[in-house]
């Protein structure tokens, strides 16, 4: 299991994912578990930040968002891989996007259709 702030390690590799998993938005009744979860994985976040985000991407999917967009800095090949398997494809490449600025200095900006 990764670990909080875990820095990436490109020598681990992990398995293909399963055939099932398949990737949808969040629905207003898992609200509570994707909080719960979020709370584990991010224990120095504050709760009330993760319920905002968590909230905030409910109400998009609500109000009818088509397009899910992501970054990702180029040298995590994990969630490269990642988003890929999802669907995602790359768009963009900079040292940052908006207010993100990439560890490596250089990252990508992956679109999905929904």
């Amino acid at each position: 299991m990764i670990k909080v702030d875990e820095p990436y390690n490109p020598e681990i590799k992990r398995n293909p994912l399963p055939f099932n998993i398949v990737f949808r938005l969040i629905k207003r009744s898992e609200f509570d578990a994707i909080v719960k979860l979020s709370s584990l994985r991010n224990p120095t976040q504050s709760i009330d930040d993760i319920k905002n985000k968590t909230d905030k991407e409910i109400t998009n999917k609500e109000k009818g968002v088509q397009e899910l967009y992501s970054i990702v800095d180029a040298k995590n090949l994990t969630s490269i891989r990642m988003h890929e398997s999802f669907g995602f494809r790359k768009i963009k490449e900079a040292e940052g996007f908006l207010h993100v600025k990439l560890e490596s200095g250089r990252g990508y900006l992956y679109r999905k259709t929904i």
